[in-house]
């Protein structure tokens, strides 16, 4: 190559602070250097680059296309070098965490967005459970950090959020015309939506209630958007469902009792001591979003 790296980091010095006193001063550098790099940018690429106005040194309209080129360059080089760093302290190239899907996800938005700031060349892996799905990622070493609706054999359990379900149904449904309160053999008589189980070895719903029928469905959204078109009714996370109700989409179902019920999640990792830095930095936002 007929130019070098520096010589493009010091033109773009000159450039950014308008002088050759001004650049030598930002970078660490004598002026003299600065002048001689610039000059032999030039020499070797055979155009004027820049041109002196007054106090001030300015880009010439070919300096301005090529030195936007050259910053492309300096800024994955930047990148490179971070990177490097990165993994001189054992940071982690790829972090996945499993997430029961009942958990508030703009919490998980939030320490992802959190995360990129001081590891922004670490690749987040988010994966969406239900019930045990979370417990089995983390057994079988997929994820070091879960957040699951029970704790695994052998780990002392970490309450991290409580997350409160509600019965609903669509304001059209049959259950809504029915006179308040119902009772448990008014809702057996009626479609309920429940979530399976996304755990491979276990068949559990979530909810359901024993009713003469029931859909299944793997997603806590599409349970969502069949109680939404009245298809069926069923508890689900008030986090997730508290803008559907307050436009009347859905509405709380009267019961004789339980029409709320609540579920404790779990922050399931190993002895902490053995994760690395973006693992450790993930647990203490959760605590301290929690606390907050």
């Amino acid at each position: 190559m007929k130019t070098t790296i520096e010589q493009w980091r010091m033109l773009e010095a000159l450039i950014k602070h308008g002088s050759f006193a001004k650049a030598a001063s930002a970078i660490h550098k004598s002026q003299s250097s600065i002048n001689t790099a610039v000059h032999k940018l030039q020499d070797s690429l055979g155009v004027t680059l820049v041109t002196t106005q007054g106090k001030r040194t300015t880009l010439t309209s070919a300096g301005e296309l090529l030195l936007r080129r050259g910053s492309l360059v300096l800024d994955e080089v930047k990148r490179i070098e971070e990177l490097a760093q990165q993994l001189g302290n054992d940071v982690e190239t790829h972090f996945p965490v499993a997430v029961d899907s009942i958990f508030p996800y703009e919490v998980i938005y939030r320490a992802f967005d959190e995360l990129s700031i001081h590891y922004p060349f670490t690749r987040v892996e988010l994966r969406e459970t239900i019930l045990s799905g979370s417990n089995e990622l983390f057994a079988s070493g997929e994820v070091t950090v879960a957040i699951s609706a029970s704790a695994p054999p052998g780990i002392l359990p970490e309450q991290i959020a409580e997350v409160e379900f509600v019965a609903v149904a669509s304001p059209h449904h049959s259950l809504t015309a029915k006179p308040a309160p119902l009772s448990p053999q008014d809702l057996q008589a009626f479609r309920q939506i429940v979530t399976r189980d996304s755990g491979q070895h276990h068949s559990k719903d979530s909810g359901w209630l024993e009713a003469e029928q029931r859909w299944t469905v793997t997603n806590l959204d599409t349970s969502i958007d069949l109680i939404k078109r009245g298809f069926g009714y069923a508890w689900l996370p008030r986090t997730k469902i508290d803008e559907a109700i307050r436009i009347g989409e859905l509405v709380e179902l009267p019961l004789q009792a339980g029409t709320t019920r609540h579920q404790t999640l779990y922050l399931v990792t190993p002895d902490e001591a053995s994760l690395g830095p973006v693992a450790r930095r993930f647990i203490t936002t959760l605590r301290r979003m929690r606390d907050e």
